[in-house]
């Protein structure tokens, strides 16, 4: 989900195994799931193979937006922070792409040690370059052994929409949180109780080409999977309005741009035809043995 620089986030590519593959040029590796998690020790069709079809995400190697901080990053973690009501000692943004969020946190929360995780080599090298004051590494949401500690605040912004299953990255953020920490998820969420999966190939692309991306879980759904998690202790959905305008990028219309409704209210939309509603999703992971 590309935002046109400043609506939505970024997303992740392949980790099969111990390896990280480029979505450019290189093989597609594929997991198949076993209850919600990957099965690393087969390569069939699932949620990577959604992640293997995208083709969109090292145009962060070309850009350098790291001084002018993207408005949903201001709100997602002036959310989180309400949310938590305390400042983190530690934070993981995974899906960090080339490190953008990172550099706005290490700004923010001078005092907290934060560690960036992408699944593309490329954007690791050039966050490690470009963010010194924070530390990243390679690594995918779907594999929870990419992370052998926990964080009091953890991210996953702009990522979601590219699976088609929650448990299948929610439990590992779960896992990566310290108990009584914040998880923080951005991106969109359909006010309606309808989950909604979406492909999109551009013109002119190979014609068995599916981009992933878009998917748009219903706020219904979410609530569901988080109701029925004996770990999470509570949470919220915070809409995120955007408070300036985007122009279209003339180049790429599946980057984000808005347009303005009659009322003054400004809608998100892409080359997809579709409105884009966004929301920041804070959970708080339960203590053991709290309330008991």
């Amino acid at each position: 989900m590309e935002d046109g620089g400043d609506a939505g986030g970024r997303q992740g590519g392949v980790r099969a195994g111990n390896t990280a593959v480029s979505l450019y040029g290189a093989k597609k590796h594929q997991y198949t799931f076993v209850n919600g998690k990957p099965n690393h020790h087969s390569i069939a069709l699932g949620d990577i193979h959604q992640m293997a079809q995208r083709t969109h995400d090292l145009l962060y190697l070309g850009e350098n937006r790291y001084d002018d901080t993207k408005e949903s990053f201001k709100f997602v973690l002036k959310t989180a922070l309400a949310f938590s009501g305390s400042i983190p000692a530690t934070v993981l943004d995974v899906g960090c792409a080339a490190g953008e969020f990172p550099y706005y946190l290490v700004r923010v929360l001078e005092n907290s040690v934060v560690h960036g995780v992408d699944v593309l080599p490329e954007l690791v090298q050039k966050a490690r370059t470009l963010v010194p004051n924070a530390t990243f590494s390679i690594g995918s949401v779907l594999d929870k052994d990419d992370i052998d500690q926990q964080y009091e605040m953890v991210f996953l912004v702009g990522v979601h929409s590219i699976f088609d299953d929650i448990n299948s990255w929610l439990n590992n953020l779960i896992a990566w949180t310290s108990p009584g920490g914040t998880i923080v998820i951005f991106g969109l969420v359909n006010p309606h109780p309808v989950d909604v999966f979406i492909q999109a190939r551009s013109h002119g692309s190979s014609p068995d080409h599916r981009e992933p991306g878009w998917n748009n879980f219903s706020r219904a759904t979410f609530e569901e999977v988080f109701d029925a998690n004996e770990e999470v202790d509570g949470y919220s959905f915070t809409d995120f309005v955007i408070p300036i305008d985007l122009a279209p990028h003339e180049d790429d219309p599946l980057r984000s741009w808005t347009e303005m409704h009659p009322d003054g209210t400004r809608y998100i939309v892409n080359g997809l035809g579709l409105l884009h509603d966004f929301k920041t999703i804070c959970i708080r992971k339960k203590v053991v043995g709290a309330g008991v």
